[in-house]
């Protein structure tokens, strides 16, 4: 087994290389500045341009057989950016010249097909080149400087598709992208190549290096064909149909940057030093379509799978470029068309969009009657939010351990806390995870004992309470406040809403949130003032409370309107993937679901495990660590507040809080969001799964 590395490891060949020989050689590829992980292949951060940096890192791997992908191909960026063009194109392939060249190790140096005037069809390796770029020029001039300080490098002008990342699509991945998505392809037919697939070029490099040391080779297809062709040949082996692909000419287009119009190269030399026929472009392409589910750890490549994400898709964007033509972007005519869409889907019947969740927090506990000597009374297992808005309205928080079978507050808790203190005002139960498990019980307590109760329903958006009703229907509460945070139920961006079914606080609401303002239908206390001729004056309005400026915008009300239409099926999509976590977990060892909660009421924001890290063997952070290593991102939710040192100041011990405590040491958040496929849940479960065993 020879160990190679491959220089430039993060773009489409160079990933494709390593993915073809990892089973036949072992595999070192450098990256720059993306994070690449595939299984049998060992990754070296590396800033090429750095000799230094180059030769220790060579010197360290001792590979057999170098291979240097690293190219600038962006044709406008270097013509735009010759320095950097420079650095990339041609400094690098010195520094892997001389080092190969001092050492005597075989290298493999990729070269391009745009080195010709594009004049005449299929040049060779004796036709004179002729540069018509920037990119050109320095791919050409590295080739020049590689030879001069490796003499026995093998030089490929090529150009290749294949299977790649999202970060990095090749031309067969663009057009198929679009026929996937139904949109019409336009294609030059005026512009020739002769190209070949990734896995059959890398076959055939391999077998050069084996055979012929110090010369310069086309290593291509034997059919010069177009671009329109290529596409038509590609969507046809797919299934799609041909007629989707739009010929165009790229002789009528002005472009900045001047580009040869026929790249074909001729193949003779190549297939003479191998003995077979020429390389077929439509073998190439099926090629292709056989590898799509064995490349699908290559496409992952570079992606990341976060915790949360939001979803927008077309009808999203035409929601919000329609209020941008509008000509109103704030208190305008979709904002109360939201909040009675929410109204009528939580079953409340008001609702008020805010700016976020946090000042809706605000807003309910001012408009509920927080002030000086007056606290609120709220999980430890939450954003820092749903504390410090007690402390914005001049009053302070208070804190009740939480049930461990539900991570919501304790309904015993409750009632201790009651008793105990005489000035909690407001008791703001958590849905977390967006479960409204005993939040019912917890709100009838509060209410039964003279306590105003809001629910903190970030989280909560889309799921249901036991009896059926809607999380923020406010059937046991005072006011019920969502956020429309990205990664949560519905995305506006920010935003909040908080519903109530109480008219003098949906009023006072209102006046809050514009700066103690409200110009629809307060009674005007100055009547002088604002009337002329017993009609109101057109400008006059009255501050009659101090109020503050969480308004929500139009932009942001069309995007949370537009995805309103599809909050269901996000629920619905989330629970799923709920369900199959808790399937999984059941058959692990050490981890086990955090909490007991019905996963279908639920509107399952985060799925939370508790893992039992000493008996793993491995710290939660090196675990988030070595997850995130793998493109994995996890997260906790959430450190107790009363863990905060703002809230050790106001005397509060974290100690008296030990089930929040020992739920906080376990606790871990798994990636749980609508567009998180199959392909992703099976890898994020198979990685874990490593990890655990």
């Amino acid at each position: 087994m020879s160990r190679i590395i491959i220089i430039g490891g993060s773009g489409l060949l160079g990933i494709n290389w390593a993915f073809r020989r990892r089973e036949l050689d072992e595999v070192h590829i450098t990256t720059y500045k993306k994070n690449v992980c595939l299984e049998g292949i060992k990754t070296h951060t590396l800033d090429a341009s750095d000799f230094i940096a180059l030769t220790n890192l060579l010197e360290f791997v001792e590979p057999d057989l170098i291979i240097n992908c690293v190219g600038l191909t962006d044709i406008e960026v270097c013509e735009n950016n010759s320095e950097l063009s420079y650095k990339i194109n041609v400094v690098v392939a010195e520094n892997i010249a001389k080092f190969a060249g001092i050492n005597k190790i075989p290298l493999i140096h990729i070269s391009t097909d745009h080195l010709f005037s594009g004049l005449s069809q299929k040049s060779n390796e004796l036709s004179k080149p002729s540069p018509q770029n920037t990119y050109a020029k320095h791919k050409l001039l590295a080739e020049r400087i590689v030879r001069s300080n490796s003499k026995e490098a093998l030089i490929l002008r090529t150009t290749f598709f294949g299977w790649g990342p999202e970060y990095r699509e090749s031309l067969s991945d663009r057009i198929l992208n679009m026929l996937t998505s139904g949109l019409q392809v336009q294609m030059f037919d005026d512009v020739f190549f002769t190209p070949l697939d990734c896995s059959t070029l890398v076959d055939i490099a391999h077998e050069l290096v084996a055979k012929i040391k110090g010369e310069t080779i086309n290593c291509s297809s034997g059919k010069r064909i177009s671009k329109y062709e290529f596409s038509v040949k590609l969507a046809e082996a797919f299934g799609f149909d041909g007629t989707q692909i739009q010929p165009i000419q790229a002789s009528r287009i002005q472009n900045n940057v001047k580009r040869p119009l026929d790249l074909s190269l001729n193949d003779d030399r190549l297939r003479n030093i191998l003995g077979k026929v020429s390389i077929n472009i439509d073998e190439c392409i099926d090629k292709l379509k056989n590898q799509r589910e064995t490349c699908k750890d290559l496409r992952r490549v570079g992606k990341l799978i976060p915790y949360g994400k939001h979803f927008l898709d077309q009808h999203d964007i035409a929601a919000v470029t329609k209020t941008l033509k509008s000509g109103s972007l704030t208190q305008g005519e979709t904002i109360p068309v939201f909040e009675e869409r929410i109204a009528n889907y939580t079953g409340s019947k008001y609702a008020i969009a805010v700016s976020s969740a946090t000042a809706g927090l605000h807003l309910a506990y001012k408009a509920l009657g927080v002030r000086q000597n007056r606290s609120v009374l709220t999980s430890p297992i939450t954003f820092v939010s749903t504390a410090n808005a007690s402390y914005f309205c001049g009053g302070f928080a208070r804190f009740a351990d939480i049930n461990p079978n539900t991570i919501n507050i304790s309904l015993e808790q409750v009632k201790k806390s009651i008793d105990k203190y005489n000035d909690i005002h407001v008791v703001a139960p958590v849905l977390f995870m967006g479960s409204a498990e005993g939040i019912p019980e917890v709100c009838t307590y509060a209410k039964s004992k003279g306590k105003f109760v809001v629910e903190d329903a970030a989280h909560g958006l889309g799921g249901v309470y036991s009896c059926g009703s809607k999380i923020g229907s406010c059937r046991y509460s005072d006011c019920t406040v969502f956020s429309l945070h990205p990664v949560k139920s519905i995305a506006a961006g920010e935003g909040g809403v908080i519903t109530t079914n109480d008219h003098s606080i949906y009023k006072s609401l209102l006046r809050l949130r514009s700066h103690g303002v409200n110009k629809a239908d307060d009674k005007f206390l100055n009547a002088k003032q604002a009337f002329t001729d017993g009609q109101v004056n057109l400008w006059y309005y009255e501050m009659t409370s101090l109020g503050f400026h969480y308004r929500f915008t139009d932009i942001q009300a069309s995007l949370a309107l537009s995805q309103m239409n599809k909050l269901d099926d996000f629920v619905n999509k989330r629970r799923d993937i709920a369900n199959r976590y808790s399937t999984w977990i059941k058959k692990q060892n050490n981890v086990a679901q955090a909490s007991n909660v019905n996963i279908n009421e639920s509107a399952n924001h985060i799925y939370v495990i508790s893992a039992d890290f000493d008996k793993m063997g491995i710290s939660r952070n090196n675990l988030m660590s070595s997850l995130r290593s793998k493109n994995i991102i996890t997260q906790v939710h959430y450190i107790p507040v009363v863990n905060q040192p703002f809230y050790a100041q106001q005397g509060i011990n974290q100690n008296n809080f030990p089930k929040s405590q020992k739920y906080y040491e376990n606790a871990l958040s798994l990636p749980l969001y609508y567009s998180l496929s199959d392909d992703d849940f099976n890898y994020v479960i198979k990685t874990i799964e490593k990890f655990l065993q």
